[in-house]
């Protein structure tokens, strides 16, 4: 019997272990993408690359992550997510940046990073 709390113990931490590990590369990945994304962003004025702001999502479904998007309005009234949204697809007379499509394909592997780090806690709690 007393072995079997001891597996129970075990498991409970497991999910705690799962948990940490997820919000910990979520916080750092994110982290690069408003990096990223600012470094590749273009400057004329750099209100638009000063803009980009990332957000905590607050959800009653348990979710947990970041938004991260330009914020705010230009002199002239346009929102700075609709520019830099332009930007990096492209229109007819501007040719695409792809500021925003270069910063998310760098998160390709997340999951294999949160497995990694999940795998290291287990062994670290486990002695």
């Amino acid at each position: 019997m007393e072995e079997l709390q001891k597996y129970l113990v075990e498991v409970k931490k497991t999910g705690v272990y799962a948990i940490e590990a997820t919000k910990e590369v979520v916080d750092e990945e994110s982290d690069k993408l408003l990096a990223n994304i600012q470094k590749n962003t273009p400057v004329r004025t750099g209100a638009l690359r000063d803009s980009l702001k990332k957000t905590k999502v607050d959800s009653i479904r348990g979710r947990y992550g970041y938004t991260v998007d330009y914020d705010g309005y230009n002199a002239a009234g346009q929102a700075y997510s609709k520019i830099g949204r332009t930007l990096n697809k492209g229109t007819v007379n501007i040719k695409p940046v792809k500021q925003i499509v270069k910063a998310v394909r760098k998160l390709k592997g997340m999951d294999i990073k949160i497995e990694a780090r999940f795998l290291n806690k287990v062994q670290r709690g486990v002695k």
